[in-house]
């Protein structure tokens, strides 16, 4: 009987074969007590060189293998393993008796704890790394081999509850055409090798792990994010029809690496990456990127269980700019709040958190942790093409509010002798309907405006995108929506002031004709999405694009206008 399991779609593609079960060996067994402290420091220290030097290895064998950009993430973990933060605390039980395995387990396991309480999925699959970390260097503290899967059997569906770095590092994919993992994430290191990989890859699937003993034929859809078992012969072969079209497309798109962004005309297109990271800039730019359309700075403070200081922002934000040789960088201000939550910042009790004090208010509540931010980003301005965008602005006053501190933090600096650039772009996202009524007032005050349709979306029709009793309602295809976009867009011409678009519908192809019509030139996406919005951009001309956007603002109904875009749609 066939049977789908579905999870998330991670790494995309469809692989064919037997299921083998992957299960890690269990970390325990070390004593309670130790006899000389001195020794057992060196045994952690010793560890701690030892897991660089073999993560440093595995990096430089995938940079020969796929390319020096995925193998940075296999040197961030190294890096990880020498953070002094992290060092200074497991040192200091140790001190005080603990042996290094449990030392190094209790300090792991707060911060494990922390990220995966939080709501952002970003912060809970760093669980998964500090994890990692902390098995590689309990496997050396306890004498236990490295794991290696360089050697499965061919044609090889690995099932496994998670895997670590090291583990999917080590894999073939002559051998391996498929990877189902019961936990993990889309944007999950892990997940991310397995793209690099090129393997077909399912994460988040509840009960695969827990059902299957090994040896059944499987499909892995790893674009869809399903798991199919049991299937007759007659759909094994359609299966394997789906995965050499898939291969097709695949290559279709390899063609667009490093391209310019234009449309069938030959119109220029602005395309940026949105990111979280330094991992991130790195993986979008082995596509072709013309900057960065948002960078979620929040990510460096949830990562932390204290405000990040000045100079480590400044560090970061530095570095990115010097990396992009130019190229805009948008740094997005702090967007905490709502269901974002700092656990070092007091956060008052709010019945509805996503309408409360969260973005650009919760700055300019806590304006000594904002002022710090602002000045870390004019520093790293002096050093690159940098753009400083508010979350969540609902009028004009808290532009002229932050322009206001940005002046005196300039002052400050330039007291200081400490450089900033001369000009810092500051651009609003309009995601709010209070912020698509004043788009023509916020034009004159804004250098830039850029759309963050999630949110937008959520706000015009008033449905929480993470509520399922109103996921019927949260639709970008609107005509609310639609009608919202449209306005901003002209706002901004009329203000004579780009317009740029970072949400979901940024690379959504048939969103896409409504954005080019609006006059829409600079899209920013998922780095995984870089190479499909290239392409589907290449197959619009704008006289189309207007054409199908007239008569798309003329329709009433959400699957009216949902209709019309999928009958006019673009391979």
């Amino acid at each position: 009987m066939e049977r789908v399991y579905r999870g998330i779609g991670a790494s995309p593609g469809i692989g064919i074969g037997r299921v083998l079960i992957y299960r890690e060996p269990e970390l325990a067994g070390w004593s309670e007590t130790i006899e000389d402290t001195e020794r057992e420091l060196e045994r952690y220290r010793a560890a701690v060189r030892e897991f660089s030097a073999r993560a440093e290895e595995r990096a430089e064998g995938f940079e020969l293998a796929v390319g020096a950009q995925q193998a940075e993430i296999l040197r961030s973990q190294a890096a990880m393993s020498l953070d002094p933060v992290l060092a200074e605390r497991i040192e200091k039980k140790i001190i005080l008796g603990k042996p290094a395995e449990a030392a190094l387990d209790d300090e792991c396991r707060r911060f494990i704890e922390s990220f995966a309480a939080s709501s952002e999925e970003v912060l809970r699959l760093r669980a998964a790394d500090v994890r990692d970390l902390r098995d590689g260097l309990l496997r050396i503290l306890l004498g236990l081999p490295e794991t290696d899967l360089s050697h499965l059997p061919p044609s090889t569906v690995l099932i496994a509850d998670d895997l670590s770095l090291a583990a999917v590092s080590s894999l073939d994919p002559a051998n391996v055409v498929g990877i189902v993992l019961s936990h993990s994430g889309q944007v999950s290191h892990c997940a991310i090798l397995a793209r690099a990989l090129e393997i077909p890859a399912v994460v988040g699937t509840p009960g695969v792990f827990e059902a299957l003993s090994g040896g059944e034929v499987a499909v892995v859809d790893g674009t869809k994010g399903e798991v199919h078992l049991g299937l007759s012969p007659n759909k094994l072969v359609g299966w394997g029809r789906n995965r050499e079209q898939f291969r097709l497309l695949r290559d279709s798109l390899r063609e667009f690496i490093g391209k310019e962004t234009h449309t069938a005309e030959g119109v220029p297109l602005c395309l940026e990456a949105n990111i979280g990271s330094e991992n991130d800039v790195l993986r979008a730019q082995e596509y072709g990127i013309d900057g960065v359309g948002l960078f979620r700075t929040e990510f460096m403070f949830q990562s932390r269980d204290y405000f990040p200081t000045e100079e480590e922002q400044f560090q970061v934000y530095q570095r990115i700019a010097l990396a992009l040789q130019g190229r805009p960088l948008t740094l997005r201000t702090l967007d905490a709040g709502g269901d974002k939550l700092l656990p070092y910042l007091h956060h008052p009790q709010e019945e509805n958190p996503e309408l409360g004090c969260r973005g650009i208010r919760l700055c300019l509540r806590e304006e000594r942790m904002f002022r710090t931010q602002l000045r870390a980003i004019l520093r790293a301005s002096a050093f690159g093409n940098v753009r400083m965008m508010l979350p969540l602005i609902t009028s004009v006053d808290e532009l002229r509010h932050v322009r206001a501190l940005v002046a005196q933090c300039r002052e400050e600096l330039a007291r200081e002798g400490l450089p900033c650039g001369r000009d810092l772009p500051l651009g609003v996202m309009i995601e709010t309907p209070a912020a698509v009524v004043m788009a023509r007032l916020l034009a004159r005050e804004a250098d830039f405006f850029s759309i963050g349709t999630n949110d937008l979306t959520q706000y015009v029709m008033a449905a929480d995108r993470k509520n399922t009793q109103v996921a019927g309602y949260y639709s970008h295809y609107d005509p609310a929506v639609v009608r919202s976009v449209e306005q901003i867009a002209q706002a901004a011409r009329e203000g004579g002031i780009p317009v740029a678009v970072c949400g979901e519908a940024a690379a959504d192809p048939l969103y896409l004709p409504l954005l080019l019509s609006f006059g829409v030139r600079e899209l920013s996406v998922l780095p995984a999405a870089l190479l499909p919005t290239r392409k589907a951009v290449s197959r619009w001309s704008l006289e189309e694009a207007h054409a199908v956007a007239a008569r798309a603002l003329e329709l009433e109904t959400e699957n009216q206008v949902r209709a019309w875009l999928e009958e006019n749609k673009r391979l």
